[in-house]
């Protein structure tokens, strides 16, 4: 029985205990991180916004130069 008991909490640990200072830690790490990902999404929307630009542009009858794709991207 003891060893099942060993067995239990080497692969069910308790929930951690952290410090104040390790839990202002990961607030500030995830702080960080959901700043730079909400850049990187908003980032992706520019880009896909600039495609469909481009992609408009081959739909229409009017020809568009270099000038045009380079302002875009």
């Amino acid at each position: 029985m003891k060893r099942f008991q060993k067995l239990w909490r080497r692969l069910f640990p308790g929930k951690p205990v952290y410090t104040t200072k390790e839990i202002e830690a990961l607030r500030f790490d995830f702080k960080e991180r959901y700043f730079y990902f909400r850049q990187l999404l908003r980032a992706n929307n520019r880009a896909l916004d600039a495609i469909a630009d481009m992609e408009q542009a081959l739909q229409r009858d009017r020809p568009f130069g270099m000038a045009f794709v380079r302002s875009s991207s």
